[in-house]
């Protein structure tokens, strides 16, 4: 997502100019936000949960080129084990190079988080072969397709392909999609969505940029979650998880989600969904990203039990007093455990489990959207937990 649609008035460069530039402190160390809980009156919880550890963050060199595309916007992240291999996924709508991934080595030691090394760049293509229009297709001039705004990214296990979502432009009624891609980039299928994802009318329908962000794979399932960033306009507050069938080609439940509160809230900042990343088979990890002026980025790992919570699949408009959402769990506030490893929380958009460490624990990797600008880095957060899924 692009953070200026938060504060249509300001541009987006100039929103994380002053940011970055005047706030300096806050994102220096969000860990300078860190909620009072003696004025609260709530007893403080742990950093990390029992288990966890910080291994380390790293940063892509700044004003990287691959393949002859400036490397950035990186907002879906997925591994390979078999390959060892990382993709991510570039949310260029087509503007500085073609709508396009990447694909790198990060290095994880029992010392910390290598500089992501990037190897190849894969443009992303329509069915027919051709490359996906950028916006000047709205000039006046005729489209050759639909103009992307990539957002989510996932290898389906045993295949050649892989999934991602596009957020669309809501305001020049260009709907989020769903698309299913073989990984030389050529498009295979565009993935039909429930109705209430991509009606769009008066008071009705998703909030431009704000639409499908976070996509994740059911363990041993061809089950995906869709997760939207913003709520529908109709919603309230609550943001709505799709799961859908590829097999079936069609949404077989939905949950609705309500964003984290308590003494650790993000205050008056703009909250998004930006990532989720399923957890065994019946908990999502959900990426909950906040910023604001004068906090710069905040960032929050939330647990959400899929068992839970009222199914509002088919349900054009939910009404809070009605509707019950998903239990879900704070685990990690991001701005508690900057320090020497983690001297700043950038844009954090991609999360996707990585590889198993020799002791047997599991590793959890983050990576930022730049937003393509000097003053943001594509940066690399990785975790690492005990083995085994929550009960």
């Amino acid at each position: 997502m692009s953070l200026g649609t938060a504060y249509p008035q300001i541009s987006r460069r100039t929103l994380l100019g002053l940011a970055l530039a005047s706030a300096t402190t806050a994102l220096a160390g969000c860990a300078l936000h860190r909620p009072d809980s003696t004025a609260s009156g709530t007893p403080e919880r742990p950093a990390l949960p029992s288990g966890w550890r910080l291994l380390g963050s790293s940063s892509a060199r700044p004003g990287l080129v691959v393949d002859g595309t400036p490397v950035g916007g990186l907002s879906g992240l997925d591994y390979n084990p078999i390959t060892g291999l990382w993709w991510a996924l570039s949310d260029d709508r087509s503007q500085r190079a073609p709508a396009r991934l990447y694909t790198f080595d990060l290095a994880l030691n029992p010392h910390g988080v290598a500089a992501p090394q990037f190897r190849q760049m894969i443009a992303l293509r329509q069915p027919d072969g051709r490359l996906y229009p950028g916006p000047s297709g709205w000039q006046g001039r005729a489209r050759s397709g639909p103009i992307p705004d990539p957002e989510g990214l996932r290898l389906l296990p045993g295949t050649d392909l892989l999934v991602w979502t596009s957020e669309g432009d809501i305001d020049r009624g260009e709907p989020p999609a769903l698309t299913l891609t073989r990984r030389d980039g050529r498009a295979v299928d565009e993935l039909p969505l429930p109705a209430e994802l991509v009606t769009m009318a008066q008071g009705v329908g998703p909030r431009n940029n704000q639409t499908l962000e976070g996509l994740a794979l059911v363990p041993g399932t061809r089950q995906l979650w869709l997760g939207m960033e913003g709520a529908l306009k109709q919603d309230g507050d609550l943001r709505r998880f799709t799961r859908y069938d590829l097999d079936g080609r069609r949404a077989i439940a939905q949950r609705a989600y309500a964003l984290s509160e308590g003494p650790h809230g993000f205050g008056r900042a703009f909250i998004g969904v930006s990532e989720l990343l399923a957890w065994g088979p019946h908990h999502l990890l959900v990426l909950e990203r906040a910023f604001s002026i004068t906090r710069g980025f905040e960032v929050r790992l939330v647990l959400a039990d899929t068992r839970t919570g009222s199914d509002t699949l088919g349900q054009l408009r939910l009404d809070p007093r009605q509707i019950q959402p998903m239990r879900s769990t704070v685990l990690v506030d991001f701005g508690q455990i900057t320090g020497a490893a983690l001297p700043r929380i950038d844009n954090l958009e991609g999360m996707a489990w990585g590889p198993t460490l020799p002791t047997g624990e599991r590793t959890l990797v983050l990576i930022a959207d730049d937003n393509f600008l000097a003053l943001q880095q594509t940066q690399c957060v990785a975790l690492v937990l005990p083995a085994g899924d929550p009960a």
